[in-house]
């Protein structure tokens, strides 16, 4: 099978496989659409249009090509039938396959501008599914990127869960239910494509929205036309955003209609609280099925038979989804109590089960739940990620290990020191004791909690602590020790950790490694990769190797939303130790900051809120209500190097203070909202709501890293009330790490 790919242009691939009980293989694909390209600003990317200089967009920035064409495999949940035995040239089917296609999807075998393998349409990045015993699939599909609606556009960015039942159209990129449907978008002007604004049609019970993209009906690059109209949309069961949680004093609610259709509703209904805060990352949703004829003692009980379970990437959570006799959600509850790791990297002592970041999970045929936890960072080998086996245990619990070796790895011989500090029993009157197995071979060789061992022999080892409590329980961690090689030390030199770029600009780096057993470095082995940072996910872009050169950046990433950032990532395997002992990589990472800080993607903030901004440079949102004393913290921390000056994006809020006069005061402070200040910015009226200026000051490096707190302040003669003025963003000037 072959899914088209716009290779270079990021992001929202998806794919996850599962088989059924019949054997047929299920998979889900992504939309292959950058969140923000094309002027899409974070919400649905459907432009097709011809731009200002006479060309058209490309095809990666519309998603009606893929998700909402019925002739394409992307943004669409898959299901075949693979053959049996050997693949021979007449087994292959038209597409170049050794598959067919079962009875019972979304389009028949034959059926002009469709594909039959298509089972479900209208996702955006489905990153998971899972198909239960009733031949229904659980898919978790992530949202785009804006944090709050926009009149006459669209919702906030909505995460969705889609129990698929049956074969169905889902909507995206024109639909996110059929009660939330997007608006006709004219993306050269960013405003509405009609007079009245037009919502897409994703309503009707005969069919879905009408997809008249070029690209859809007559085809280009990687895509073949399809059907204008495809199926009714269906409604996904669980539809949720970045707020109200991220204002718990001010919640807007789950997405509605009436929050961006002009109405002047400001609020929705709160339908899924159970949620809790964060970001938008559903991750992973399987249905659980108790078997009464299993006869593991560790199975979970019955209370959870056809519970759904639902893991969330950004919040750190698992909840357990309960439906009612006609299928809808009825309850959403907590599994237990989970959450990531705390600084220590084991679980705070009121969350005691680890759900760092869910990246998958499964039931396994003896009732057990596997789920696989990414940590926190990306393109690493993150201390907190791990494979989780989740039992029930009735009566006493076995303890819970924790182990720790200092040094890892280096040249024989080798002293480790071993910790078994933060190992616990989670039953109260138990005690525990500690057995130590150094070399893997079965053997204790230590009772003491935190002993010493030497390892003379160069080689791999498995360093096993078994934790034993007085009820009989027990429970080990291990680690692994290496002996005649040590890992090699990798130090970005620049660009500086937490200095300042703009995408579209170079960033030159510098490398600098070393290695005991491998010596002269060999540059050519240092690989260094531009991440863009996006939240807490990220996505890797330019690779070069060397140990020093200048990476490219993307001036489109910047349209991605949220808390966007870079990641200079340098990674060094090195070519083992003598004898054979195993290579050893090491990762090492500089953040750098984007200069340009758009005030509505703040993560804190007191006093303020948002709103769709009327500035013709853009934006989407502004940041308003600021109020004296009120603040925002810009998404730092931050190094200055290379910055001069600080200008703001600024609207007055009445004509009270004519043009020219003095308005309010931006108080600059360093570290905490009390903390030292750097500058004053003394801010001057615009004369009126639709005027916008850039106001430039300038800063002096304070040298180090820093956050930035922006407090806002009233002045004589200045705005009054609760809204002193509009900030659209804050730009940090200078070169700062970034190519002269």
């Amino acid at each position: 099978m072959r899914v088209p790919v716009n290779r270079g242009a990021c992001c929202h691939v998806a794919g996850d496989i599962d088989f059924d009980k019949h054997g047929n293989l299920w998979m889900v694909t992504g939309d292959d659409t950058p969140s923000g390209g094309g002027n899409s600003g974070g919400f649905a990317p459907f432009n097709d249009m011809l731009t200002t200089t006479g060309q058209y967009n490309a095809p990666f920035v519309d998603a009606r090509r893929s998700a909402q064409n019925t002739n394409d495999l992307r943004g669409k949940v898959l299901r075949i039938s693979v053959k049996d035995g050997d693949i021979a040239a007449g087994d292959q089917n038209q597409f170049g396959g050794a598959y067919t296609v079962p009875p019972g999807n979304l389009f028949p075998v034959g059926k002009d501008k469709t594909r039959p393998e298509i089972y479900g349409m209208g996702f955006r990045n489905p990153f998971r599914v899972q198909v239960d015993e009733n031949d229904v699939a659980y898919v978790t599909d992530y949202s785009p990127d804006s944090q709050t609606p926009q009149n006459f556009r669209g919702p906030a960015g909505t995460g969705r869960v889609e129990i698929v039942r049956k074969p169905a159209n889902y909507g995206w990129p024109l639909c996110v239910r059929q009660d939330l449907p997007y608006y006709r978008w004219n993306f050269n002007t960013s405003t509405p494509l009609d007079s009245p604004a037009q919502p897409f049609e994703c309503d009707n019970p005969e069919h879905g929205p009408q997809n008249n993209s070029r690209w859809n009906l007559s085809g280009g690059p990687t895509v073949e036309p399809g059907l204008e109209y495809g199926p009714p949309v269906t409604n996904p069961d669980i539809w949720y955003s970045y707020t109200p949680e991220n204002r718990a004093d001010n919640p807007i609610g789950t997405p509605c209609l009436a929050y961006y259709n002009g109405s002047g509703t400001t609020t929705c209904p709160r339908l899924f609280p159970e949620l809790g805060t964060g970001g938008v990352g559903p991750q992973g949703a399987a249905k659980y099925h108790f078997d009464p004829d299993n006869s593991d003692p560790t199975k979970l009980p019955p209370y959870y038979d056809n519970a759904i379970f639902a893991g969330e990437f950004t919040r750190d959570t698992l909840k357990e989804v309960r439906l009612d006799s006609k299928g809808r959600v009825f309850k959403i509850n907590d599994v237990l109590d989970c959450a990531g790791l705390n600084a220590r990297r084991v679980p705070d002592t009121n969350k005691p089960f680890e759900c760092d970041n869910p990246m998958d999970m499964q039931f396994d045929g003896n009732g057990h739940l596997y789920l696989l936890g990414y940590g926190d960072g990306f393109f690493n080998s993150n201390a907190d990620a791990g494979l989780y086996r989740w039992d029930y245990v009735k009566g006493k619990r076995a303890p819970i290990p924790v182990l720790a070796a200092t040094p890892a790895n280096g040249s024989a011989p080798l002293n480790v020191k071993f910790s078994s500090a933060g190992s616990r029993d989670p039953d109260a009157g138990d005690s525990i004791r500690f057995e130590w197995d150094f070399n893997g071979d079965g053997t204790v060789d230590s009772l003491d909690p935190d002993p010493q061992y030497t390892y003379t022999t160069p080689g791999q080892y498995t360093a096993k602590l078994t934790v034993l409590d007085s009820s009989g329980k027990s429970a080990s961690a291990n680690t692994t020790i290496t002996v005649g090689n040590t890992a090699p030390v990798v130090t970005v030199n620049t660009p500086v950790e937490n200095g300042l770029f703009s995408f579209g600009e170079s960033i030159p780096f510098s490398v600098t490694v070393t290695d005991p057993e491998d010596g002269t470095i060999d540059c050519s082995r240092v690989e260094v990769t531009f991440v863009l940072g996006h939240d807490t996910h990220g996505h890797a872009e330019q690779s070069l190797r060397g140990c020093a050169g200048v990476l490219t950046t993307d001036a489109n990433d910047v349209s991605h939303g949220g808390n966007v950032f870079g990641v200079i990532s340098a990674s060094y395997t090195d070519r083992g130790g003598a004898g054979g002992v195993p290579a050893l990589t090491t990762v090492t990472q500089n953040q750098v900051r984007q200069k340009r800080q758009e005030a509505e993607f703040a993560l804190e903030e007191s006093g303020t809120n948002v709103a769709t901004t009327n500035d013709p440079a853009g934006g989407s949102q502004h940041r308003g209500s600021l109020g004296n004393g009120d603040w925002i913290a810009l998404n730092g921390p931050f190094d200055l190097h290379g910055i001069d000056s600080l200008t703001f994006r600024v609207a007055s809020t009445s004509t009270q203070v004519p043009a020219g006069n003095p308005m309010a005061a931006v108080e600059v402070h360093l570290d905490s909202v009390g903390g030292p200040v750097l500058t004053t910015a003394n801010l001057t009226s615009t004369g009126d709501t639709a005027t916008w200026q850039s106001q430039k000051f300038p800063i002096t490096d304070p040298g180090g890293k820093h956050k930035i707190y922006l407090v806002f302040r009233s002045v004589t003669g200045g705005q009054t009330g609760g809204n002193l003025f509009n900030l659209n963003w804050a730009e940090l000037g200078g070169q700062g790490v970034s190519a002269s």
